[in-house]
């Protein structure tokens, strides 16, 4: 898989624009587009969510023919516990949420809620016609637990088996029609204490931004970026022989892919970004970007590894012209592969300055 993620969160864009991009990244021999649509179709489940200038079913699903016709596999991403601001700020569905004052998170333990996602999944359906793989979101769930029907399942059970279970749950419908499911896997590595229950067919996608290899820190999600010596105990027996493979003071930097392979799921996607929210209103992290692009697809490019997406949040409204440096980077690493020197990229810490030889 080399893919590219199209969010449509903060973003409206035309169907010349897409179709302009979709052409380009084909061209760049990209396979995979992630859609992450949110409330830009016209959808009859939530027609209080619609955008006023959603896409009819019938124009998005023009769009999706021109992207298969160009060789690209569709995945519909439709967010089902987190991130969901464009539905929950709508009084109608506020009983969904996790907390009454906070519109970004759903109850995993509503009752209500799961019969009114599947209801929208099946409409998901309706327009990605026959997809390979259907991705659920469920990241960023940081509010996870705090509800007194959550709290409650949680001191009986375990925050790891109250995100998991309803995980499981989502993905039943998916998984009646042989259709693969994936999430984010942030939250997995962060309530990792009941992972054996997660399905093994689900498909990860291990997304981590800021971080490059040889930067001297790593990622331990719910505690953030660590150097060596900060890294928790527990987070040490958990993942220290992945952090830590080779038994000296060298890290890998995106160990999180080795450990989840190791715990049975065949395939995990590595996730670099070329836009995301960290970075400044008005100007893109470029350099920042190039080397965690260029590092996570060398390591999506390994023998284990189902492949990369490259993600591209529109939270700060950069367009893609302005991402072309690390959208062209998987493009050039296979045409280069066997001229440039990994260490030469970090010696560097300037990719526009490596130049293939031959």
């Amino acid at each position: 898989m080399q893919g590219f993620h199209i969010d449509m969160n903060m973003a409206q864009f035309t169907k010349t624009y897409l179709e302009k991009w979709l052409k380009y990244l084909a061209d760049k021999n990209y396979d995979t587009i992630l859609w992450e649509v949110e409330n830009n179709i016209a959808w009859e489940t939530c027609p209080e969510c619609v955008s006023p200038d959603a896409f009819s079913k019938a124009e998005f699903r023009e769009i999706l023919a021109y992207a298969s016709s160009l060789g690209f596999n569709n995945i519909p991403l439709f967010q089902t516990i987190a991130h969901c601001e464009f539905v929950l700020k709508h009084d109608k569905y506020k009983k969904f949420a996790e907390l009454p004052d906070r519109i970004d998170q759903y109850c995993p333990r509503n009752e209500s809620l799961l019969p009114f996602l599947m209801t929208w999944i099946e409409e998901y359906f309706e327009v990605f016609e026959n997809p390979e793989y259907f991705h659920i979101g469920a990241d960023e769930a940081w509010h996870l637990g705090s509800c007194p029907k959550c709290r409650e399942y949680a001191k009986v059970h375990s925050f790891s088996e109250l995100y998991i279970d309803y995980i499981n749950a989502v993905a039943k419908p998916i998984l009646a029609r042989h259709v693969k499911p994936a999430i984010w896997a942030d939250m997995v590595l962060h309530h990792h204490h009941a992972i054996e229950k997660l399905d093994r067919r689900f498909v990860l996608f291990d997304w981590m931004y800021d971080i490059y290899n040889s930067c001297g820190k790593v990622q331990i999600w719910g505690k953030g970026l660590c150097a060596k010596n900060e890294i928790p105990h527990e987070a040490v027996e958990r993942f220290g022989k992945y952090i830590f493979p080779n038994d000296d003071n060298n890290m890998e930097t995106f160990y999180t892919f080795d450990y989840l392979r190791s715990q049975g799921f065949e395939k995990v996607v590595t996730c670099p970004a070329s836009a995301c929210y960290r970075d400044a209103v008005f100007m893109s992290r470029t350099e920042f970007h190039m080397l965690n692009t260029w590092d996570s697809f060398k390591k999506g490019s390994s023998r284990d590894s189902a492949g990369s997406v490259l993600t591209s949040w529109t939270c700060h409204l950069f367009p893609y012209e302005l991402q072309l440096s690390c959208i062209d980077i998987p493009d050039f690493q296979k045409r280069h592969r066997h001229t440039i020197p990994p260490e030469e990229v970090h010696n560097h810490k300037q990719l526009w300055q490596i130049r293939p030889s031959g």
